[in-house]
């Protein structure tokens, strides 16, 4: 069996409900508790209109960030990616507003779980072209392989895994979530 190395990680969101816009985050603290990666929401897009929006602590906590006497030297940002806007342009939102102003050490991640999808199952096939295509317009504008953050719990809602195929190109970063199945021990693929 291959050994498996586990890393401390915190991934903050305006959903993440741990900080506000007057309390900023304790990098310190959170390395003194061994967390050597940080990882927040960037940007997203309405689901159903085209409006673009950056999460609104994305700048706040970046601000924290990347003050020189942050311990955490790992950063990075996500993109949530919705199956009703274009990918190209979420791709180039995402880029704008986050790679171009900072300089995550993290490769971009895009986040590939977009819960509207699997109510209706037409959509899937649409969905996974615009994730395709989303990550490879942010390969094309950074010259860095995006990761992909998913959960096996929505890649098993896509009625035809061929569709799926593309991501065997990129890093995996796979959600275990505790609410969803029991946290594993090992990793699985």
């Amino acid at each position: 069996m291959a050994n498996i190395l586990r890393v401390k990680g915190l991934d903050t969101s305006h959903w993440s409900g741990l900080f506000s816009s007057t309390q900023p985050i304790n990098f310190q603290m959170m390395y003194d508790q061994n967390v050597r990666f940080w990882i927040t929401k960037a940007t997203d897009s309405w689901v159903y209109t085209p409006h673009l929006y950056v999460d609104e602590y994305f700048h706040k906590y970046c601000g924290e960030a990347f003050k020189a006497t942050c311990p955490i030297k790992l950063r990075g940002c996500y993109h949530w990616l919705q199956w009703s806007v274009d990918p190209v342009v979420q791709a180039d939102w995402y880029i704008e507003q986050a790679y171009s102003k900072y300089p995550f050490e993290i490769m971009p991640v895009l986040d590939f779980e977009e819960a509207s999808v699997y109510k209706d199952k037409q959509n899937f096939s649409d969905y996974a072209w615009r994730a395709q295509v989303w990550l490879e317009r942010v390969y094309e504008l950074t010259g860095r392989l995006p990761m992909v953050y998913t959960a096996q719990w929505f890649l098993d809602y896509f009625p035809d895994k061929k569709k799926l195929e593309f991501l065997s190109r990129y890093p995996l970063w796979l959600a275990d979530y505790s609410w969803r199945t029991k946290i594993t021990d090992k990793p699985y693929y």
